[in-house]
């Protein structure tokens, strides 16, 4: 039946082009011929095999589309449901997406093409001391190349003045490709009109910049090389290093340096006066209805970057930040203090009343199969108290908010910042329209055995009294540093306004009459499931209250 299908297949595409003929354009004998066939006159249990025959063989539809009309209008919405468009390709994506076409838009991945600096620069002489070894580990890396590398970890100087002339240009590149791809792609979309031209379920774009820096490859090398082989020494025998140890770890350092620099923008090159170019002049794309930044994104993102975007995409209601972990302290808390500020940003211009949907998602399992090598120390207790009071405030417009992303959990449970005390209100703040909330915590929801304060478990349940449109609220701990730091707090309600809170922690642990008598003021009928749980069941049970309230 296979070759059978496949030659009627053919004769029907073949037949479809074939014009058909008009009443008058020929003689009485002509008129008399049968017209010729097409799709639509093959009976339906022929249209069913050819349908079956299509599905099972896996091919692509897209190329199918021309059959006839019927099936371009229908394989279209499947073929223009999610499009990857590269930075190169943007011009063909406006001349294609037109139309009838635009409507079939849901999603479009732009994929970012930073420059190649995969071409090393010419050798040159090594720092004296150590010997020229040639190749740096496998990847060939010159000497000039890691004497910048060692420079960088060199004491008493900023970081301006350890930005070497390679890296500066690196810096450079990037940041113009990553301006200009971002610039002339929203340029397109707001030629869209937002009523004629967009999909009824909204329009999601993902920016991705999957384009790993020379400093992140060589550092996944020299470590591989350093795990296989920890007892490196000296050049002395064709099988051993020429590197010490303490060496090694300033070049895997360096590259944790240069992996935490921003994509930024960068007008210069777009504009032919430097003082046109600035995220004033960025186009506005109404048309755009969720922003999501994947961590398919390798190279982190300046927060001023999206929070520039937000306020040009007037329609945007879902945004979704999935972010690397830092290498160093100081890098964290200058990126937490620039999160902060893009906040207020889009607090005092209004438009965080349009958000409905916001989540910060710190990545946190590590794959070091990855060119990426990170600090896992550094991450762990790192907690800003004005980044966790605004979004207390900013939590008082949305509906849903994940913070995957360890803050201050004190000022944005309880409302209430002594830090800001500008900013942030000293009255308790009421989220009215706050229905999912998923916060990851930097604390201990529960206090291990003998203590029964649980001091934050304890501001969490009365938080919930200012939640008067709350569906559900995961509170969870998940400190990757040891095997038993994991604890979960769900509060679920029902359909009937019941609720049920489920809890469960890896170390032993007791209630007080304090945080019962807390749960008993929420004025719901409650049902408790407590009891302490193996690190496996934790980890499960913290996946699955995460998925479910962020899927509802």
């Amino acid at each position: 039946m296979g070759p059978l299908l496949k030659g009627l297949f053919k004769c029907v595409r073949s037949l479809a082009y074939r014009p058909a003929l008009k009443i008058g354009d020929a003689d009485d004998d002509e008129r008399k011929k049968p017209a010729p066939a097409g799709w639509n006159s093959l009976p339906l249990e022929l249209c069913i095999q050819v349908w079956q025959h299509l599905a099972d063989s896996g091919e692509p539809l897209a190329s199918h589309a021309t059959v006839c009309r019927e099936w371009q209008r229908h394989l279209e919405k499947h073929t223009f449901g999610t499009l990857n468009v590269k930075s190169s390709d943007i011009d063909t994506f406006r001349d294609v997406v037109r139309g009838e076409r635009r409507k079939h838009v849901r999603r479009i991945n732009l994929i970012i093409e930073l420059p190649d600096k995969s071409v090393r620069p010419a050798r040159q002489s090594f720092p004296p001391g150590l010997q020229d070894p040639g190749p740096f580990w496998t990847t060939g890396v010159p000497a000039l190349v890691v004497r910048e590398m060692l420079e960088l970890t060199l004491p008493g100087f900023r970081e301006k003045a350890l930005m070497s002339a390679f890296i500066f240009s690196q810096r450079f590149d990037n940041n113009v490709a990553f301006t200009h791809s971002l610039w002339f792609f929203f340029h397109a979309l707001s030629l869209w009109d937002p009523h004629d031209d967009a999909s009824p379920w909204g329009l999601a774009v993902y920016i991705i910049a999957p384009t790993f820096s020379l400093w992140q490859r060589e550092a996944a090398a020299a470590k591989s090389i350093i795990q296989a082989n920890p007892t490196l020494q000296l050049a002395g025998t064709p099988t051993d290093s020429w590197l010490p140890p303490p060496l090694r770890d300033q070049i895997i350092r360096s590259a944790e340096r240069d992996f935490n620099v921003n994509l930024d923008w960068n007008f210069s090159q777009l504009f032919r006066h430097a003082t046109e170019g600035s995220a004033k002049s960025f186009p506005v794309a109404p048309v755009v209805t969720s922003l999501c930044v994947p961590s398919l994104t390798v190279r982190k993102t300046a927060p001023k970057v999206l929070f520039d975007l937000l306020l040009r995409l007037p329609s945007v209601r879902d945004f979704v930040w999935e972010i690397w972990p830092h290498a160093t302290i100081d890098d964290k808390i200058d990126f937490e203090y620039d999160v902060y500020d893009g906040l207020r940003r889009l607090e005092c211009a209004s438009a965080a009343r349009r958000l409905a949907h916001i989540r910060l998602h710190q990545v946190q399992e590590y794959d070091f199969d990855r060119p990426v090598y990170l600090d896992q120390h550094v991450r762990q207790r790192c907690n800003s108290p004005e980044l966790g009071a605004e979004l207390a405030l900013m939590a008082r417009r949305l509906r849903h908010v994940e913070i995957l992303y360890r803050v201050g959990t004190h000022p944005f449970l309880c409302g209430t910042c002594a830090y800001t005390p500008v900013a942030v209100p000293r009255e308790s703040v009421y989220w009215e329209t706050l229905q999912r909330l998923t916060l990851l915590l930097g604390e201990d929801i529960i206090d291990e055995a003998p203590a029964m304060d649980h001091e934050v478990l304890y501001h969490a349940v009365r938080a919930t009294s200012r939640m008067p449109n709350l569906r559900g609220l995961v509170l969870y701990n998940a400190n990757q540093g040891t095997d038993q730091d994991y604890a979960l707090v769900s509060y679920m309600v029902q359909p009937d306004r019941s609720a049920t809170i489920c809890v469960r922690c890896t170390w032993e642990f007791e209630l007080g009459t304090r945080l019962w008598r807390a749960w008993e003021h929420t004025g719901r009928e409650l049902h408790f499931d407590i009891k302490r749980a193996t690190t496996a069941e934790t980890r499960y049970l913290i996946k699955y209250h995460a998925r479910k309230n962020s899927a509802a």
